[in-house]
């Protein structure tokens, strides 16, 4: 089972229970107030967060990848073109069962899908992220990375449409 609430739930305390698992699917704008939230009812308690696209790109007054890094633990790049937006798992990990080299995202036979911007992880010197899948445009850049944040585990995935037998996984 799942529930499925808006930020607007986190900040008014309107949550009819906690969850150990909380899927962001992309919040591409936060405000302080909800960044807030987001922090002192989610990221504590041995909590998973799994971030998904964009998430807090904007914070209302411009757009800066740095929001993206301070929000889910993570250095994030983007190519500006448009182009095919998917990940191939490729981590031998309990996240990735299943699913080696799966690949996952747009539709793989439409340029109709394409997206942009073409965001992908950075793990250059990240020694404590964990790259469970790479983006498909870049093979040397990561699409899908988890991350123990101490209290609680960042997950994040740049590319949308992640597939059940991850979530069946997580």
């Amino acid at each position: 089972g799942y529930d499925t609430y808006h930020i607007s739930d986190l900040v008014n305390d309107n949550l009819s229970k906690e969850y150990k698992i909380n899927v962001m699917l992309s919040p591409f704008e936060l405000t302080q107030e909800e960044r807030a939230a987001i922090e002192s009812k989610l990221m504590k308690d041995g909590k998973v967060i799994l971030w998904i696209y964009l998430p807090g790109l904007s914070d209302g007054t411009k757009n800066d990848v740095a929001n993206i890094q301070s929000l889910t633990g993570f250095r994030v790049g983007y190519y500006t073109q448009r182009g095919m937006l998917n990940g191939r798992f490729i981590a031998d990990h309990p996240l990735t069962e299943g699913l080696a080299d799966y690949c996952y995202g747009n539709d793989l036979d439409s340029y109709l899908d394409s997206a942009g911007p073409l965001p992908y992880i950075d793990l250059s010197g990240d020694t404590a992220a964990v790259e469970l899948a790479e983006f498909t445009y870049d093979d040397s850049k990561a699409a899908v990375a988890m991350k123990d944040m101490g209290d609680w585990t960042s997950i994040y995935s740049t590319v949308m449409n992640l597939p059940a037998g991850f979530f069946r996984n997580l």
